[in-house]
């Protein structure tokens, strides 16, 4: 079956980005009954009929056909099939903050993983700014290929997921496509993943950043702290 689209750079709606993790129907079905359904049930296959005629959601329960077109339409908006998509195509080596994102580049498109970038740099003025970028979200909002192509380096401003201005002691945060901001009485400033829910904790002395998560900082020139924190939201098959 083959799905056209004709404006395929239209954003699909929030609610159905999370499509991209169900690899087919059943698997969208099954994460929408609970253990106590498959208690009382004891069959999986009644277990997703209930869930696909609406009886375990809030709202419309897609169909097999809207979920093959609805998955194929937000992958086609995330990785667009289009030759040199990628902002990183043609880059060989650089800066060690071009390369680490470059190699992150297509993992964060097509949903694998969602990078989330920390930046610590000088502005003019002797400003000290800080910040926190959602990669895969960047990557849809900004130009990247200055950044590869022209040694450009990119800035997190007062849009992204956090920015910090010193100087001002002026802070801002914001949620993005991928991530909720939350503060944790505990923990501080804290991202979950609008996917599967979890938590991303980017404090560095933080002993864990979270489930399926991990934290590198990368030496490089072009900043004075530049820190990775990769989450995987699905494998390769």
């Amino acid at each position: 079956m083959q799905f056209t689209f004709d404006r395929p750079e239209e954003k699909p709606p929030l609610t159905e980005f999370d499509l991209i993790n169900y690899e087919t129907y059943e698997d969208y079905l099954d994460s929408l009954y609970n253990d106590l359904d498959r208690c009382y049930l004891q069959d999986t296959n009644m277990c997703r009929k209930i869930a696909e005629f609406g009886y375990r959601r809030d709202g419309n329960t897609f169909s097999r056909q809207e979920f093959e077109q609805k998955r194929k339409k937000v992958q086609f908006y995330l990785s667009p099939l289009k030759p040199n998509i990628n902002a990183s195509t043609g880059f060989r080596f650089g800066d060690a903050a071009q390369n680490a994102l470059a190699l992150r580049e297509r993992a964060n498109r097509t949903g694998i993983m969602t990078t989330i970038i920390f930046i610590n740099y000088t502005a003019s003025n002797d400003r000290e700014i800080s910040g926190y970028i959602d990669y895969a979200h960047s990557l849809i909002k900004k130009d990247w290929k200055k950044f590869f192509k022209e040694n450009q380096p990119m800035y997190p401003d007062r849009y992204d997921l956090g920015f910090y201005n010193w100087k001002k002691d002026a802070t801002v945060i914001n949620d993005s496509l991928y991530y909720k901001t939350l503060m944790s009485p505990t923990k501080g400033l804290v991202f979950q993943n609008k996917f599967d829910r979890m938590l991303i904790v980017p404090d560095p002395f933080a002993i864990i950043p979270g489930q399926k998560t991990t934290r590198v900082r990368v030496r490089t020139k072009m900043y004075n702290n530049f820190v990775l924190i990769d989450h995987i939201l699905r494998s390769r098959k």
